[in-house]
């Protein structure tokens, strides 16, 4: 996800038991152009056996010199986003732009193909309700080469909006011979095991449901393992998990970046106990990573 799938996230997400995670969106002309920003976003995050780097753009010649310079920077697989919604990606005719223009994703797959990493591609319902046409684009990608599709049953209009509708992936997995990997609305474990059995599809991604929530992932192998959902994390585990993405951001950004960009994740992991909303108040009015870490280490502060 664009602004939170950095080194350090994905570096959380795998030690919680992430099988994959992807990076966030990179632009394929900034990659191309060597732009210093796209060169960090690609980087390999520690205990990351599997870098998968996720590009976009709307020209499938550049679309493939960037699959193969992020192939030479170390990437094992490219996925093209054809499904963003956001204002700012689709008004230049990235991200769910794509979904008008099927051709256009199949001249970008074959092209970032050319790079020699297996292709994905993040695909959702289509335009709006009047082009659902994801039959015709998951069609041409498979026919291109992709090596799996994610599927995200909303349209572009929806963004995220509404509920996703489960049912057209369970469709999109009966008439697509290459792997689908579910999306949407996948909040807590039995969400994702309620999506696999409804659905069939091969595997899940797991997006907004792990903002401030790694544990969502060992917990549903635990689940997946066991049978039983093991126990969210108390006020403590939370605390600690937050106070060590505070310090990777830190040593990732420097401080005075990080006490800007870290807040969006520290408002995810601190939730679930009484006094938790005063404590997400103090952190997101606080001004500098000292005190962030100030307040983490404290845990909970008593009430005034």
């Amino acid at each position: 996800m664009a602004g939170y799938t950095d080194r350090i996230t994905r570096e959380i997400a795998l030690r919680y038991g992430a099988h994959l995670a992807f990076t966030e969106m990179v632009s394929a002309e900034g990659l191309v152009r060597g732009g210093r920003r796209s060169r960090l976003m690609t980087a390999r995050a520690a205990g990351e056996s599997l870098l998968a780097v996720q590009l976009f753009g709307r020209d499938a010649e550049v679309l493939g010199r960037a699959a193969a310079a992020a192939a030479e920077a170390g990437a094992d697989l490219v996925d093209l986003n054809a499904g963003c919604p956001v204002a700012k990606v689709v008004r230049k005719g990235a991200g769910a732009a794509m979904m008008r223009d099927p051709d256009l994703i199949a001249r970008s797959v074959k092209a970032m193909r050319q790079a020699g990493r297996p292709v994905t591609v993040k695909i959702r319902v289509g335009w709006d309700e009047g082009e659902p046409n994801w039959p015709e684009v998951a069609a041409a990608a498979e026919e291109a080469g992709a090596a799996a599709l994610a599927f995200h049953p909303r349209t572009r209009e929806q963004a995220y909006g509404g509920r996703a509708d489960w049912s057209l992936i369970a469709r999109l997995v009966e008439s697509v011979s290459i792997p689908v990997i579910g999306s949407g609305d996948l909040e807590d474990p039995e969400s994702v095991g309620r999506m696999v059995d409804e659905t069939g599809c091969a595997a899940v991604m797991i997006a907004r449901g792990a903002v401030g929530n790694p544990w969502i992932f060992s917990r549903t192998l635990g689940m997946a393992v066991g049978g039983a959902v093991p126990p969210p994390p108390d006020a403590g585990d939370r605390c600690a998990a937050a106070l060590a993405h505070l310090e990777g951001a830190a040593d990732l950004y420097g401080p005075e970046a990080a006490s800007r960009l870290i807040k969006k994740h520290l408002n995810g992991y601190i939730r679930g106990w009484e006094s938790a909303v005063r404590l997400r108040r103090l952190l997101m009015s606080a001004e500098s990573v000292e005190a962030m870490r100030e307040l983490l280490q404290a845990g909970s502060p008593p009430s005034r």
